[in-house]
């Protein structure tokens, strides 16, 4: 039985390396690495492929939505090796850790064959179903015939991501709708909700209270939305729903967080439109201060995401007390299938989204118990709950390992 605890992590992103032995990486990456540390009685490593550096020009929506961040390799608390997964490298070093955590991506299909041959325990960690990858592609492909290049190739790689998770001895489901979809294909399978609100993070009810308080008060209903301005996240639909909710008479603000590359257009749109008086672009801020931002001055959160990518950010709106009006994209139906804290309109249908809006402005006393609802289901799935229980399957995963080779 082997007696290393070595866990490692690979994402599915790259890391571009900079001169003087430094990198830039996803900032929610190098922080949710403490967690995995905290959590687990064994070293942590992190193995991430290389991106060239030219791919700096196309990693612009991310240094601008503030998620990336150049750092020394020395500072970062944690190995680092940065080799291609195709490398022959990747067999020694897979072989010299206990537990791989692998992400559901078609670089890392292959790995699961690797690990079984040096004895290594694998868990997948998917976050995409099909359906939402078949989403995102149509969100992000300019013509007809691309989307179904895409998703012709989606579909073979679902054959191979599926052929993966057979070999492996665990899978970790970021949200319900990628876990129904692969939980019966895996030996011990497990979900969790993304969210880096930990329990001291969480609005205090005092707090909460006083701002339903306000609200139920009468007034503008103060809505807001925080992430990438980009397709990907339905960024630019938010325009079209505040200038609907204006034309239906609804008495609002829209306060929208976050840098990308469609902060310009959509400004540019509020302009035309005449909403200034209305939306506001506030910009890029750390996370500490959005969530400041969230738990004194917001009353709902809008989610116009046209694909069911598990964001955190659902978890964290309901850490801070806030409930969610959104499209029914499957991430944000499969939360509230757990807790009732919002409503879904149809995905793309920014007019439908609107009156959803204006119905709960009429109906503030149901948004103060959304509120309430969101908060209680929030202390049982905060950052630090979660990454336990995850700590806590890597450990049955490798009991699991060790008595199939016992």
């Amino acid at each position: 039985m082997s007696t290393k605890r070595t866990v490692a992590v690979l994402p599915a992103f790259r890391v571009i390396r900079l001169p003087g032995d430094r990198v830039l990486m996803q900032e929610r990456f190098m922080s949710g690495m403490k967690p995995y540390q905290d959590n687990w009685d064994g070293d942590v490593i992190a193995i991430i492929e290389p991106a060239p550096l030219q791919d700096l020009d196309s990693n612009v929506d991310r240094i601008l939505a503030g998620q990336d961040r150049e750092v020394a390799i020395k500072d970062l608390g944690f190995e680092l090796h940065i080799v291609d997964y195709f490398d022959p490298r990747m067999r020694k070093l897979l072989e010299d850790v206990d537990l791989i955590l692998s992400s559901v991506s078609y670089r890392q299909n292959h790995l699961a064959r690797i690990a079984n041959d040096v004895g290594t325990a694998l868990i997948y960690n998917s976050e995409y179903t099909l359906k939402t990858r078949f989403q995102i592609a149509r969100s992000e492909e300019p013509d007809f015939s691309s989307f179904v290049r895409r998703s012709a190739w989606e579909m073979n790689n679902e054959r191979a991501v599926r052929a993966g998770i057979r070999i492996c001895q665990g899978l970790q489901a970021n949200g319900l709708p990628t876990y129904h979809a692969y939980k019966d294909l895996a030996p011990s399978s497990m979900y969790y909700f993304d969210g880096r609100m930990t329990q001291d993070m969480l609005i205090p009810e005092d707090k909460r209270a006083l701002r339903v308080q306000t609200m139920l008060q009468g007034g503008p209903l103060r809505l807001t939305w925080s992430g990438r301005m980009m397709k990907f996240k339905g960024a630019d639909h938010l325009v079209e729903v505040a200038h609907h909710l204006r034309n239906l008479g609804v008495d609002f603000t829209m306060d929208l967080f976050g840098g990308g590359v469609l902060a310009e257009p959509m400004q540019a749109r509020i302009d035309k439109l005449q909403l200034n008086d209305k939306v506001k672009l506030r910009g890029y801020v750390a996370f500490e201060k959005l969530t400041d931002e969230n738990q004194n001055h917001f009353d709902v959160w809008v989610c116009p995401h046209p694909q069911g990518d598990p964001s955190s950010a659902y978890l964290e709106t309901l850490g801070n007390g806030m409930p969610m009006l959104g499209y029914a994209n499957e991430a944000l139906t499969g939360v509230l299938s757990k807790v009732n804290a919002g409503r879904t309109a149809p995905i793309g249908d920014a007019a439908g989204l609107a009156k959803l809006i204006a119905r709960y402005d009429r109906d503030r006393q149901q948004l103060a118990r959304w509120s309430k609802v969101g908060l209680d289901f929030a202390r049982h799935h905060t950052f630090d709950l979660t990454f336990r229980r995850r700590a806590e399957h890597f450990a049955e995963v490798l009991a699991l390992r060790d008595a199939s080779i016992g």
